[in-house]
C-alpha cells in the first residue's frame, strides 16, 4: 500500500498547504487478472499482496498520498477495468522549515 511521504511534506515551502487523499479500489471489474497486475506494478508490491488487495475490494490501496499520485493510480487502474474512488483525507498546513534540510 502506498502511504504518505512525510519527507516530501517537510520539503515544501513554508506556509504551504498540502492535501492528502486515500485511493479506494471499489471493484476489480471484469478483468481481475489485469487489475492485479496493475496494482502490483503501481504499488511496487508482490503478486500475492496485490491479489489480496484486489480480493479484499472495496479496500484502501493507497493512504495519505498527494492528489497527482492518487489521480495517476486511479487512471491506471480504471484503464484495466477497475472501479476506483479517491477520498479527500485532510489538508496539512506546513509552517516549519524541513528537519531534513542540511545546515542550521
Amino acid at each position: 500500500m502506498l502511504t504518505i511521504n512525510w519527507k516530501q511534506i517537510y520539503e515544501v515551502s513554508q506556509n504551504e498547504t498540502i492535501s492528502v487523499f486515500d485511493v479506494i479500489l471499489q471493484s476489480e471489474g471484469e478483468n481481475k487478472l489485469q487489475v492485479v497486475k496493475a496494482v502490483k506494478e503501481q504499488l511496487g508490491i508482490g503478486l500475492g499482496e496485490a491479489k489480496e488487495l484486489v480480493d479484499a475490494a472495496p479496500s484502501t490501496i493507497a493512504k495519505g498520498v498527494d492528489r497527482s499520485t492518487a489521480e495517476k493510480l486511479k487512471l491506471e487502474l480504471e484503464s484495466v477495468g477497475a472501479e476506483v474512488k479517491i477520498n479527500f483525507v485532510k489538508s496539512i498546513n506546513v509552517i516549519n522549515s524541513s528537519p531534513f534540510s542540511s545546515g542550521s
